[in-house]
């Protein structure tokens, strides 16, 4: 598999996050959108909205993540320590769908999130459902260990607001490692990790196929968002309607070579 890094300090570790990710221009969608991608939603009471579409992306996570102390040949670590590191399942991938909107200092991204294994999926580079990303009408499950141990189907949120720290509804990732047991391991700030969106859903009330590939997606949603000091803010009233690719043009490209 072929990953691209990104560098991350937290605390005394560096840490290297590799993923494939592609994105895809908003002209693919120009000529199908009757409405067009929004998103609103309050945060702590205070009222935001975008109709302007900073990004899509479709890419390949590493799942069902655990640390080790020696490295393994052969296999490539979905994030690096020092004298650790973290390895995922060799027979799956998550298969991550975000989109991102905002302006003037707001960027707001939600991502969608599913396991799938090999044999469902493009060979490389692509990597990419051959029969399509599914989406689901209803509610929706939170992965609340994404960007950590990636067990968890469902959907995510990230929030900056420029006068606020990125705000996320799953634990940051941060831990603090047993040097004389590798397996024991706290992750993020000693937050409840299966209970931080037990108040919160999230449900796709809208899934229509417009064209080809296309669909368009609706959801509402009310979560917790959590700072990296553990902060709790409360999302109330949200909305997002966007449209996604679900078996992206690439693929097709690549498929056939």
């Amino acid at each position: 598999m072929k990953f691209f890094q990104s560098i991350v300090l937290m605390g005394f570790l560096f840490i290297s996050c590799k993923k494939d990710t592609i994105e895809f221009a908003n002209k693919e969608t120009a000529n199908l959108e009757i409405e067009k991608d929004s998103i609103s939603f309050k945060l702590n009471g205070r009222e935001y909205s975008s109709n302007y579409v900073t990004g899509k992306t479709q890419g390949s996570k590493h799942i069902d993540i655990k640390p080790y102390g020696k490295k393994r040949p052969n296999q490539e670590a979905a994030y690096e320590g020092e004298n650790i590191w973290f390895y995922g399942a060799t027979d799956s991938l998550m298969i991550e769908q975000t989109v991102s909107l905002g302006s003037d200092g707001h960027h707001f991204t939600v991502g969608f999130l599913k396991k799938y294994n090999l044999f469902e999926l493009n060979e490389a580079p692509s990597y990419f459902p051959r029969n399509g990303f599914s989406y689901n009408l209803g509610k929706q499950n939170f992965a609340t260990d994404f960007g950590r141990e990636n067990t968890k189907d469902g959907v995510y949120m990230k929030i900056s607001t420029g006068n606020l720290k990125t705000l996320t509804s799953h634990v940051p990732r941060t831990w603090n490692v047993n040097v004389n047991n590798h397996n024991d391991i706290q992750w993020g700030n000693n937050m409840p990790d299966n209970n931080i969106q037990a108040n919160s859903k999230f449900s796709i009330v809208k899934l229509e196929k417009v064209r080809g590939e296309y669909y368009l997606v609706e959801a509402r949603f009310e979560l917790n968002v959590y700072s990296e000091d553990s902060k709790l803010y409360r999302v109330t009233d949200g909305f997002i309607r966007f449209y996604s690719e679900v078996i992206p043009w690439w693929t097709k490209l690549k498929h056939n070579k």
